[in-house]
């Protein structure tokens, strides 16, 4: 839902309004930012971090990952990388860190 009003307004899947602080120059430029700040708040909603025993130094941010033996909702969901970590110790040896977010939907079909 977008208001000609001040404070732009997008009505997100959750029922919930998130309303933008300005007055913008256009209609086109309002929606624009809209849906930019709707696509960064829906990009944290779910997130989780693994510690890989047995590190991969071809992980790296912004790449997308499917994961298994996880919840339904978990593995048959695509996520994205969004940081590594990559330790090598004596005790350990190689490790990797990575830190995941939920990848939106339109990141998907470009992936």
């Amino acid at each position: 839902m977008i208001n000609d009003v001040k404070g732009t307004q997008i009505k997100s899947d959750a029922e919930s309004i998130k309303t933008l602080p300005h007055t913008y120059a256009s209609r086109s430029y309002a929606i624009q930012l809209a849906e930019k700040t709707f696509r960064k708040l829906k990009r944290g909603t779910a997130k989780f971090s693994l510690n890989l025993a047995l590190g991969n130094a071809e992980l790296i941010p912004e790449m997308p990952v499917e994961v298994s033996g996880f919840k339904t909702e978990i593995d048959g969901s695509l996520w994205l990388i969004t940081r590594v970590t990559h330790n090598i110790t004596p005790e350990n040896g190689f490790t990797s860190q990575i830190e995941c977010e939920l990848m939106l939907e339109e990141m998907n079909e470009k992936a």
